[in-house]
This record gives structure tokens, sequence and C-alpha cells, in this order.
């Protein structure tokens, strides 16, 4: 694009400025060379001072122009030939001015055959190579504008594809970002959901790997520290079961000893029931032989008393 800048600035402050000064150059050659045929023609005083007049100043015009068009043919980048074409008008123009001083002042002498005899003797040679070099001034930097429009439409395309390769290239590294953002974001999901799979399973002997300082580790991290605090829970809850199994098993077994001395009372219950159920039986016997006794005694009695 800067390529392209200063090919457009080349073509505006050299190329088609130069070719409208040189044209200026060639129309103000033309204009005083017409002014001077028109005085040859010229019988009136007035109209001579008048064309006089505008000679001078078409002079002094084309000397200004020819000033302008220095700059173009000066420094280092000044075209070799164009200084050398310049070089001929310059030199030449100040040797048609000299020639038209005299041609005039030979008409204001009244001396019109002497002048025309003059002009083509002395100014058509010099027109005829001025005509050239200005030609060949004009078509140069014609040229040159031509070549500065090519260039322009190479820097162009040069541009042109550099554009295509950078958004091409701006493309290609916007895909890859996205890939490489999408799996710095796939990726620790997936790693996520397999480690709160395998938490979800019952397993927690995995190790997670906390690796970086984004939202997904701290994530990871929460989920690092909700495993440990299950593994340690599940822990104490395993050392209560244990001790509670303990405890249950000390509770079984002195309920079992328990059982073994109740046992052993019903058994001395029983044994003292059955001693007392004897004795009770004893002591019915005895009632009974103590009655029959007491029965007898009282037969023998009555017996003695009727006896």
């Amino acid at each position: 694009m800067g390529d392209i800048r200063e090919t457009a600035r080349d073509l505006e402050d050299d190329a088609l400025a130069s070719v409208v000064v040189a044209d200026r150059i060639n129309a103000s050659m033309l204009r005083l060379r017409l002014e001077v045929r028109r005085m040859l023609s010229q019988t009136d005083p007035q109209d001579m001072v008048t064309t006089t007049s505008t000679i001078a100043t078409l002079s002094e015009e084309l000397k200004k122009q020819i000033k302008l068009y220095v700059p173009f043919v000066s420094g280092e980048n000044a075209n070799p030939k164009e200084v050398q074409l310049f070089t001929v008008v310059s030199e030449n123009t100040d040797k048609m001015l000299v020639a038209f001083d005299e041609v005039t002042s030979l008409i204001r002498r009244h001396t019109p055959t002497e002048a025309l005899a003059y002009l083509s003797s002395n100014v058509t040679p010099v027109t005829r190579v001025l005509d050239g070099a200005v030609t060949g001034l004009v078509q140069l930097n014609i040229d040159e504008a031509a070549n500065s429009g090519k260039e322009s439409e190479a820097s162009y395309q040069s541009g042109l594809t550099f554009v295509i390769f950078i958004i091409a290239a701006a493309t290609l590294a916007t895909i890859v970002l996205a890939v490489l953002f999408t799996k710095s974001i796939v990726t620790p999901l997936r790693d996520m959901l397999r480690v709160n799979d395998t938490i979800a399973r019952g397993d927690l002997r995995s190790v997670i790997t906390v690796t970086g300082k984004d939202e997904f580790s701290d994530l990871m991290r929460s989920t690092q520290v909700m495993q440990n605090n299950l593994r340690d829970t599940i822990k104490l809850i395993g050392d209560s079961s244990t001790q509670l199994a303990s405890a249950a098993e000390e509770m079984n077994a002195v309920t079992e000893e328990s059982s073994r001395g109740l046992l052993r009372q019903n058994n001395e219950i029983d044994q003292a029931a059955t001693a007392v159920n004897q004795m009770t039986a004893a002591v019915d016997e005895v009632a009974r032989n103590a009655a029959a006794a007491s029965d007898a005694a009282k037969a023998s009695d009555q017996s003695t008393r009727t006896g």
C-alpha cells in the first residue's frame, strides 16, 4: 500500500506536473511565434505596440515556465534523458527569445523583408529544434506517467496478493486459535466428567491432577477437595462402623453371659421348686400319716371304751 501511495505521489508531483509544465512551455512558444508572425503583417503602429507588449508578456511567461520545470530535472533521481532534453529546450529558448528581439526590432524599423529573412534563417532552425525537444519532453513525461501507472498496477496486484495472504493467514490463525481454545475448554471438561463419573461409581482412589490457574482448574481443584473430603468421611464412617461392630460383639458377649446366668438361675429355681414340691409331698405324707394315726388312736380309744 505504501508503494501504491508512493507511485501515486510520484505520478501526481512529477510525471503529471511535468507534463502540464511542458505543455505550458509548448503553448507559450506557439503563442509567442504566432504573435511574432502577426507582427510581421501589421502596419499600424498602435497594433505593433500592443503586439510588442504581448510578445514581452509571453516571453516572461515562457521564462517562468522554464524555471518551473527546473525542479523536475534536479536531484539524484532526475532522468538523464529528461535532463538532456530540458537543456536543449532551455538553451534554444534563450536563442529564440534573442532572435525574436532582433525580429521585433527589425519590424519596428519598418524592414519587414529583412525581419522575415532573419526569421527564416535564424529563428526557424531554432524553433524546429525546440519543437522536437519539447515534443520529446512531453512524450517522455507521458511515458513516465504510463510507467508509473503500470508500477501502480503492479503494486496494487502485489498489495492485493499480500492482503489476500494476510486474510488467509488470519483466517488460518483464527481457526487454529479456535481449535486450541475449544480444546482448552473441552479437555478439562472431559477430564472433570471422567473424574466425576469415577466418584459417582464410588471409586475414590483416582488421583486428580490440577494444572493451570483458570476457572476450570479451580473447579477441578474443588472436585479434588470434595473427593478428599468424601474419602476422609468414608474412612471415619468405616472406623466408626468397626468400633460399633466391636461394641456390638462385646454387648453380644455380655448378653450371652447374662443369658447363661439367667439360665443357671432358672435351673436353680427349678431345682428349688422341685425340692419344695418334694418337701410339700413329704409334709402331706406326714400329715396323712398323722391323720391316720389320729384316726387309729380314736378308734382304739372307742374300742376301749366299748370294750
